[in-house]
């Protein structure tokens, strides 16, 4: 009789459960982005631009952590659960104590993880146009695109194939991208308090396409697009809730005057129980700045700008965990409660309140150091411009125009027959600027290229066909400068640039 009632409990105690895991574990799905612009290049005369990029996100937590912070919940309280992993979904078997633990812990680590989204609502506003606004929430660290951009092919080219008697002209293909838009990465800072956006606004247009005829037989007639573009490459942090404004006038496809501005708000860190998992958001600190590469002015002239090294990230989780170890040589016995992290969460018991007391400390140190920026404001005759720049993240801007030219010829050569390989290079008109903030001096390195003269040499001349001898001209210079102090005044010849540094 003891047997027949204890049956339908055993069976029950055998039963498999389907918990849910957290949001936060899994992957969001891919999303198309416009490649980032970073060499602030907008005519491709070679084939090579890429596609739009597809970037799927990393999970805030790998559902492997959550399975290990489950059983340390679990193993504190004294309760054992049987767990299997399955498609997204958790395969427990227990007590229903254990089974109820498993589901508080889910939407707990859900309810602070939705802490870590950001509110972005973004306006564009430019003289003679209509305000364009744009709206996104996001996680923090993840990067995001709004605008809009678009691909122009062109006849950039063409390329030679020639074998015994006979030749080929392959037509290429260039692209003339074109369009506004802003690539922005925004990071909490100060526990939720403030939001640290890292953006790079980039504006073009195709003011004209132009046509070039070799004028010879073996070539068709080249296309020659012309690009008037602006960029800024820009850091710096606002209260939440707070409006960071970046502004233009007269700058590449800009005529009139640009105004920018970036409302971002988040919420601050969720509070919970005592036996429940502190989890600290570092995408301002695990994230390293992003990149950028040296702007090209092109057609003969070698840049003399500086390659922006690619930073490292200012603290890893695995980096502050280690950090966070206690002093065994001081103390052996000081215990070691457990600590696990992402890419860019940490997570600690909110019972050891020592450890999360020193993580908030080291990172209050290192953000108000990182997230210090000044607000740069420059100009050069007509042309200005005004936006945050923060230490460690390189800044940047360019105002001007690119276009093609056919400037020189190679020669591809069989036994019985010859043809000539038109050579196209890209050149950029314009002024360019790095800029870095280092110990609260801004450091400037600008130039200013220019073509003064385009000298078409006849076929008859050139002997293959038609070519564009353009003459060129650069001036460059670098300095720096800080808040409070003279203005930096850049460049001998021409209109000089003037950078100055001051309150954000």
């Amino acid at each position: 009789m003891l047997c027949l009632l204890l049956a339908p409990v055993c069976a029950a105690a055998a039963e498999w459960t389907l918990l849910p895991l957290p949001r936060a574990t899994r992957s969001s799905g891919a999303s198309p982005a416009e490649d980032v612009l970073l060499d602030a290049a907008h005519l491709d005369v070679d084939g090579r631009f890429r596609p739009a990029a597809a970037e799927i996100q990393e999970p805030l937590i790998p559902p492997a952590v959550f399975q290990q912070m489950l059983d340390e919940s679990l193993r504190v309280r004294g309760l054992r659960l049987e767990t299997r992993p399955q498609a997204g979904l958790l395969l427990a078997r227990g007590e229903a104590a254990a089974l109820d633990a498993a589901r508080a812990l889910s939407v707990e680590i859900d309810r602070q993880a939705d802490a870590f989204a950001i509110q972005l609502d973004v306006v564009l506003r430019r003289d003679g146009a209509p305000a364009a606004s744009w709206s996104r929430r996001v996680r923090a660290g993840a990067d995001v695109f709004l605008g809009a951009r678009t691909a122009r092919p062109f006849l950039a080219g063409f390329d030679i194939q020639v074998a015994q008697d006979a030749g080929q002209a392959a037509p290429r293909l260039g692209t003339a991208l074109a369009g506004t838009g802003l690539h922005v990465r925004a990071a909490r800072v100060g526990g939720g308090a403030r939001v640290f956006l890292d953006g790079l606004f980039d504006s073009a247009e195709i003011q004209s396409i132009e046509r070039f005829d070799p004028q010879t037989p073996d070539l068709g007639i080249l296309e020659q697009p012309r690009i008037a573009s602006t960029q800024i490459a820009f850091a710096g942090a606002v209260e939440s809730g707070g409006t960071l404004e970046v502004r233009l006038a007269s700058a590449g496809p800009v005529a009139g005057e640009l105004v920018l501005q970036i409302r971002a708000s988040t919420s601050p860190d969720a509070s919970s129980a005592d036996d429940a998992w502190m989890l600290f958001d570092l995408s301002f600190a695990a994230a390293p700045p992003r990149a950028l590469l040296p702007v090209d002015p092109g057609l003969g002239l070698d840049s003399p700008a500086r390659e922006s090294a690619a930073g490292a990230a200012l603290l890893l989780p695995a980096a502050l965990a280690a950090l966070l170890e206690p002093d065994r040589a001081s103390d052996p016995r000081a215990a070691r409660s457990p600590v696990h992290w992402s890419g860019s969460v940490l997570c600690l018991p909110r019972s050891d309140t020592a450890r999360i007391a020193a993580a908030r400390a080291l990172l209050g140190a290192l953000e108000h150091e990182r997230a210090a920026a000044q607000r740069v404001t420059l100009a050069c005759g007509p042309l200005q411009a005004s936006f945050p720049v923060a230490p460690g993240r390189p800044a940047r801007f360019t105002a001007g125009v690119e276009r093609p030219y056919l400037s020189d010829y190679g020669l591809e050569v069989a036994p019985q027959v010859w043809m000539p390989a038109p050579r196209v290079e890209r050149a950029f008109d314009g002024l360019a600027l790095d800029l870095a903030l280092e110990d609260g001096v801004l450091a400037v390195w600008a130039w200013r290229a220019a073509t003064t003269e385009v000298v078409v040499l006849e076929r008859d001349a050139a002997q293959m066909g038609r070519l564009e001898l353009a003459r060129r001209a650069r001036v460059a210079g670098a300095a720096r400068t800080a808040p409070g102090q003279e203005p930096a005044r850049l460049f001998d010849e021409g209109p000089p640039l003037v950078v100055s540094s001051g309150a954000p």
